[in-house]
């Protein structure tokens, strides 16, 4: 079954097909090596693309995310910091609680959360990963910075990349 173009641009790509996105977007690797292996991937998605259905589609694009997630966090870790799961009792939303514990505001902004230390400093930053801002999580990132708090929004989300913003906290140095 051949798609429509509405239900084509219900999928990511706008009225562009998938071939016509991957052109439009990506350059050309620089070393032969490179281009022998983009090409070869390249192949397997334009048949994946003209094949596969809706869900199929789906499918690979969320095989894409886990790898380029997992990928990312090899980067964090390879490099000089360090990725830990939770956010700590130090977070910009971290509230106490009677017994001397914290727990996290889940905001406007707050999902899928983890830190970053350096490796070298101990500096820490907060960042969390949410698939939309919507108004009252824009106001509640202003009021962070009011508090002390730098804010970061970029389009690179680790937990599903493509669909997640990453927001970073870092208490300001004054």
């Amino acid at each position: 079954m051949t798609e429509t173009r509405k239900q084509r641009s219900r999928y990511r790509y706008g009225t562009r097909g998938f071939t016509e996105e991957v052109h439009h977007r990506f350059v050309k690797p620089s070393t032969l090596k490179e281009q022998k292996f983009a090409s070869k991937i390249f192949s397997l998605l334009e048949a994946a693309d003209k094949e596969a259905s809706l869900e199929e589609k789906d499918t690979i694009q969320r095989l894409f995310a886990a790898f380029l997630s997992e990928r990312n966090v090899e980067l964090i870790e390879d490099g000089d910091r360090r990725q830990l799961k939770r956010w700590d009792g130090n977070a910009p939303t971290a509230v106490r609680d009677r017994t001397g514990g914290y727990e996290i505001e889940k905001r406007g902004f707050v999902d899928h959360s983890y830190r970053v230390v350096d490796k070298e400093s101990g500096f820490v930053s907060y960042a969390t990963e949410p698939y939309q801002i919507r108004d009252i999580g824009v106001r509640d990132l202003a009021d962070l910075q009011d508090e002390g708090w730098s804010t970061t929004i970029r389009a690179d989300g680790l937990h599903f990349p493509s669909r997640t913003l990453q927001v970073v906290l870092q208490r300001k140095e004054y």
